[in-house]
């Protein structure tokens, strides 16, 4: 069994303190668990100082003696370079030892080596028959995962049903990038009928586990409601531009330039048409262009300016066709 710890106070430190020298002595024993659980507590500084090499030398041996989840955790560090020096090849065999015992993360990180060709040849029936293995154990990275390949018919049919199913099996789980997808689903009635109410529900789901392009999506979805639409649609896109999404800050712009949402503000519409620009946004850049060329928003007319903007705006036109 594994260990349940408290954060250190006056009250628990001596609890921890007792808690570390059981687990020591038990991991000194050759308890696998015990092994794993004497890591985490030299990682957390649980009842001793913090000791990372410690703590990964604890982890290799509970990893050494079969204990699933170190192993994964090991493939990790060596995948990553985190306190050791990075080897692929190690961290697949330790992935693959893993997977090999059922673990289902192990499953779905193996899958991603074969799926890139990272470290290993590429495989993709190996990576899709991993992430199988991970999703029918109810493991939501891989389940989301799944849904993406049936969706999008990569390296097997597409089947938009099965998508589906995929991704409200994750999206129960609380997986926001599946609850997107699912709130897509529903809007654009792929795999499902179309259906936009729930199409709302799924995508407030996600945006409110913070990914940005839901929170620009759901504002999409109520901006041109009524004024109590309007005014949480602008709370949806100005998240979403806290997070540097560009589309959201346009959006943002418009909607202080238009008054949507009651909103008058030319000043914080120029700012976020210049922020939105910045990041290469073509609409934006292209409004810059205006601004400057007809002196909006309180900007005076600056043909200089406006020839910066133009060169960038040709820039970015030329890009997009090619």
């Amino acid at each position: 069994m594994e260990f349940h710890w408290q954060p250190e106070d006056e009250s628990s430190k001596f609890h921890n303190i007792e808690l570390f020298e059981e687990t020591r002595t038990n991991a000194e024993r050759g308890n696998k668990v015990a092994q794993y659980n004497l890591a985490d507590m030299y990682a957390l500084a649980i009842g001793t100082p913090r000791d990372e090499q410690a703590a990964l030398a604890w982890l290799q041996k509970a990893a050494e003696a079969g204990h699933a989840q170190a192993q994964g955790r090991l493939c990790l560090a060596y995948r990553d370079g985190a306190g050791v020096g990075k080897d692929l090849q190690t961290a697949i065999r330790w992935c693959q030892a893993a997977a090999d015992q059922g673990w289902a993360e192990a499953q779905t990180d193996l899958a991603l080596f074969y799926y890139d060709g990272n470290g290993v040849a590429q495989n993709y029936a190996t990576a899709i028959a991993w992430y199988e293995k991970a999703a029918n154990a109810g493991y939501a990275h891989a389940q989301a995962r799944l849904a993406q390949a049936y969706a999008a018919g990569i390296h097997l049919k597409q089947d938009a049903i099965l998508a589906v199913q995929w991704y409200q099996k994750a999206a129960e789980q609380n997986h926001r990038y599946a609850q997107h997808n699912l709130a897509i689903a529903y809007f654009d009635g792929k795999g499902v009928p179309e259906d936009k109410a729930q199409a709302q529900v799924w995508m407030r789901k996600a945006a409110r586990q913070g990914l940005a392009t839901s929170q620009y999506v759901m504002g999409n979805f109520l901006i041109n409601g009524s004024l109590a639409d309007q005014a949480e649609a602008i709370l949806w896109y100005q998240r979403a531009a806290n997070q540097g999404n560009s589309a959201a800050e346009a959006k943002l712009a418009q909607a202080y330039e238009n008054g949507q949402g009651r909103l008058i503000d030319t000043s914080l519409a120029f700012d976020y048409f210049k922020r939105a620009a910045s990041k290469s946004h073509l609409k934006s850049v292209r409004r810059m262009v205006q601004i400057y060329e007809n002196g909006e928003l309180g900007q005076v007319k600056n043909e200089a300016e406006a020839a910066i903007w133009q060169a960038r705006l040709a820039e970015l036109s030329k890009d997009d066709n090619k």
